[in-house]
């Protein structure tokens, strides 16, 4: 943990990519919202009637379906939007893509989710299955590998392209990256509990602020424009407010279905927002 006072601010390079990319379809199975599945997309939730709040969460462990969550974050209830077919193994990457869309990788995979109605598309493979992070930037998700130490910038649209590579060099094991106002992010690393900010134009990383052990981080995401920003650690099974400037947490949300007073337990999996 680092002491009072000794903040490292880091100043990052600014993206010149803005805006989102909308397309009416890609290659692989669809899941529709009638109740059904079709192919190996994955099945549905309850048609899409659930809440959506605009934060969402992946719980999943790889044995059984991924459930697709919305957050309503000053209580800490969570509602199943969806479920994600077991077939497409363990899901650990969800990244916001606009107000009905997120991506979701890993064991290989990359998917579409459309929250309402709720349906998921398989796009694709992706080149390695050691994904623990992934967000959008522009046009374009960027994800953390944690075999290479690599960012890697993929279009979803064109997937069989080569994705773009950019060097890390960081303790990775976990944990999560997250976008930030001046264009570049943030990457919680579980090896040492260290927030480093991430120049993602060039993969260049500096190391920011220690955070106290809050178990396993699995997600982070922001809300108010960056104003401030979450963590969501499955060892606690809560969201916790961090002050990224210096790693100070506020106090836990706790997670629960239906709330008060019902636990949730979140499996392994990621959290995403609009910024």
């Amino acid at each position: 943990m680092c002491e009072t006072g000794e903040v490292r601010r880091v100043s990052l390079l600014v993206l010149a990519a803005c805006g989102r990319l909308g397309f009416s379809s890609v290659a692989g199975e669809t899941t529709s919202g009638d109740g059904g599945t079709t192919g190996d997309g994955g099945s549905v939730g309850d048609g899409g009637s659930v809440a959506l709040t605009g934060v969402y969460l992946i719980s999943g462990d790889g044995s059984g379906p991924t459930a697709v969550l919305s957050l309503d974050l000053p209580t800490g209830d969570v509602a199943t939007v969806g479920t994600i077919a077991s077939s497409f193994g363990q899901l650990v990457a969800l990244a916001y893509w606009d107000a009905n869309t997120l991506y979701a990788a890993g064991s290989g995979h990359l998917v579409e989710i459309t929250l309402s109605p709720f349906s998921v598309t398989n796009v694709g493979a992706i080149t390695t299955d050691e994904i623990v992070g992934m967000m959008t930037e522009g046009t374009l998700l960027t994800l953390v590998d944690r075999t290479t130490s690599e960012l890697l910038l993929i279009d979803p649209a064109a997937l069989g392209a080569t994705p773009t590579t950019k060097a890390l060099g960081l303790p990775i094991t976990g944990g999560d990256i997250v976008g930030a106002m001046f264009g570049g992010s943030y990457y919680f690393s579980n090896s040492n509990a260290e927030l480093y900010a991430v120049y993602t134009a060039t993969g260049n990383s500096a190391p920011s602020v220690n955070a106290p052990s809050v178990g396993t981080i699995e997600g982070m995401f922001s809300q108010n424009v960056y104003a401030q920003y979450y963590m969501t650690s499955s060892t606690l099974d809560a969201v916790i407010p961090v002050d990224i400037t210096n790693g100070t947490l506020g106090t836990a949300i706790p997670l629960c279905h239906p709330c008060p007073g019902t636990p949730y337990d979140l499996l392994s999996g990621d959290a995403a927002s609009a910024p």
